[in-house]
């Protein structure tokens, strides 16, 4: 049964609810389509099944008219709500590097393909020019070709700390590629993702500098841990309209 006073998150396609029965209850706002639920519900399953800590999927359903995938209730705070000082915000950042690394060192997964996915999203911004999205779409072309489990969204919010160790949750773009590209995504949602739009301009710039610290800051816990081509991730961040476009599809 739905515990509608135990809403446990809320995100941009779902609010998790939790169950009676220890499961929680992703509810799906209308706008997102059954095909990307049965996706989702996919990946979870295939992931599931890597030596990663995962929620397990148990299957989708409809509770009080929204479609739902049901997930095991994983009991757990936020990696964001453990980093709110300067020790733990390098420890958070730590810990996010090596689960990336992990999670990057994953292989064999049947999965959509990471250019394929990002050249949909690309198309799909009505804010960049024709032109624009050809350069990006060239950085994406000029990936080296690799198959290693990309998140598509990690970020501290999407990491569970728990008693077994850190959780990834919210797999709904997870896709095989070049771990370069969710790099240069992740650094990018350091930068700029969760700003209130009620920031002044001048708390907004202070911001920014101090996130662009975490973020290089990140990139070389990252690369202590993981070979990474660093002029190549930088050019997916820094290209004509790049840096733009992977702020519009990541950081709404």
């Amino acid at each position: 049964m739905l515990h509608e006073d135990k809403v446990l998150g809320v995100g941009q396609t779902a609010q998790v609810v939790g169950l009676e029965d220890g499961k929680v209850a992703k509810l799906y706002y209308d706008h997102i389509s059954s095909v990307s639920i049965e996706k989702e519900r996919l990946k979870s399953s295939e992931i599931s099944l890597t030596d990663l800590l995962v929620p397990e999927v148990y299957g989708e359903t409809v509770i009080q008219g929204k479609r739902a995938l049901i997930y095991e209730h994983i009991k757990g705070l936020p990696l964001t709500a453990m980093m709110n000082n300067p020790f733990s915000l390098v420890n958070g950042l730590r810990t996010m590097a090596t689960l990336h690394t992990k999670i990057h060192s994953q292989a064999d997964l049947s999965l959509p393909l990471l250019t394929d996915f990002l050249e949909t999203k690309i198309q799909s911004v009505k804010e960049l020019s024709k032109e624009e999205k050809l350069m990006v779409l060239r950085e994406l072309t000029n990936l080296p070709d690799e198959k290693a489990l990309c998140h598509g969204d990690f970020h501290p919010d999407n990491v569970l700390i728990t008693p077994k160790g850190p959780v990834t949750i919210d797999w709904l773009d997870a896709t095989v590629g070049n771990p370069v590209a969710d790099v240069a995504r992740t650094t990018l949602l350091l930068k700029y993702g969760g700003f209130s739009p009620e920031i002044s301009p001048i708390a907004y710039k202070i911001q920014i500098v101090f996130r662009k610290f975490l973020s290089s800051l990140y990139v070389s816990l990252y690369r202590k841990r993981m070979p990474l081509n660093q002029k190549t991730a930088r050019s997916m961040v820094t290209s004509c309209g790049g840096c733009q476009v992977i702020r519009i599809i990541t950081c709404p």
